[in-house]
């Protein structure tokens, strides 16, 4: 008999801004905290766009418009558990690249001003709107976000990130996911930032 190998998918988003920051959320993994993109759960059969129009807003404030999602940037195998004589598990993570303004996040949970919004520009980057909009639909407070997808945002456990800057915290021992984002993201960007994303990548692991 063959092991199975389950798995949960994700979605996430690699939000990043005219200067090439991107802002991650610190999570909590059995390594310890591990800085990654924003994003949540998606059930089974659920598209993308509205399990992070959910999240995002959960995390950031930011309220994501309907074709926004047009650069799927690499897919995540991580293992949730060791393989074992009945299998393993693992999370399989879709991260999509979004370019924004830069903005200051304001996620649900505290008291903010009228959240943000992307906007999908026909031809070009993803924008910001700063007028109120209304309701888009089912949104998740911060409560109905897994422990595992998002830790306290009261202890400025979200923030942008530049490439120097995790470079330098990444030699320090700070841990990022994936854990060659210090590099892989520049890179990312220097082949893509005016045109689409090509082929997404797989990684396999952290």
């Amino acid at each position: 008999m063959h092991a199975e190998l389950s798995y949960e998918r994700s979605c996430r988003a690699l939000l990043v801004d005219g200067a090439g920051r991107v802002l991650l959320v610190a999570d909590q993994s059995r390594a310890g905290t591990v800085w990654a993109a924003p994003g949540g759960p998606a059930a089974m059969g659920e598209a993308p766009e509205p399990v992070l129009r959910r999240a995002l807003h959960a995390a950031t404030g930011l309220r994501l418009a309907e074709g926004a999602l047009r650069d799927l940037a690499w897919i995540q195998h991580v293992p949730t558990a060791p393989a074992g004589p009945n299998g393993g598990g693992e999370v399989v993570d879709e991260v999509y690249l979004v370019r924004v303004p830069h903005f200051e996040p304001a996620p649900v949970a505290e008291s903010a001003p009228a959240p943000m919004a992307a906007v999908a520009r026909p031809g070009g980057p993803t924008m910001l709107r700063e007028e109120p909009l209304p309701g888009t639909g089912d949104v998740a407070t911060m409560a109905q976000v897994p422990v595992r997808e998002r830790v306290s945002v009261d202890n400025r456990t979200i923030r942008w990130w530049s490439a120097d800057e995790m470079t330098e915290a990444a030699g320090r021992g700070t841990l990022f996911s994936p854990r060659d984002l210090p590099t892989r993201l520049p890179a990312l960007l220097a082949s893509a930032w005016d045109m689409p994303v090509g082929e997404p990548a797989t990684i396999h692991g952290y």
